[in-house]
């Protein structure tokens, strides 16, 4: 390797396979956090049945919670990493507290025609 082989192509193709590594990792991690957080409500819960002695009843209910609390988290971190706009119809998370808001009206357009 000289001193005027300086390939911009290689080191961007380099950057660009570290961003998509980089990006399987954190997909990986989701599954690992998910699956740590259902355990992790299924061991509670386990412990509770056996300290009040209700034995399937808290452990379903941990496992459960587990698996809201890590869909919940996992859902929110794929969108984080997901590329690009939010799909349509989406709105920020800002404006999400104007459930009041009524939608506009639509157009004279976008009415269908009445039938006769």
């Amino acid at each position: 390797m000289g001193l005027f082989d300086f390939r911009p192509d290689r080191r961007e193709a380099s950057e660009a396979a570290g961003a998509d590594r980089r990006r399987a990792w954190a997909i990986s991690g989701m599954g690992f956090e998910m699956a740590s957080e259902v355990a992790a409500g299924a061991l509670i819960g386990f412990g509770l049945d056996h300290l009040f002695g209700t034995r399937p009843g808290c452990t379903i209910a941990g496992a459960i919670l587990g698996i809201l609390v890590g869909m919940s988290r996992f859902i929110r971190e794929a969108l984080r990493l997901t590329p690009g706009p939010p799909p349509s119809g989406a709105r920020p998370l800002e404006d999400a507290s104007d459930d009041d808001a009524s939608p506009p009206p639509p157009d004279d357009a976008t009415r269908p025609e009445p039938h006769r």
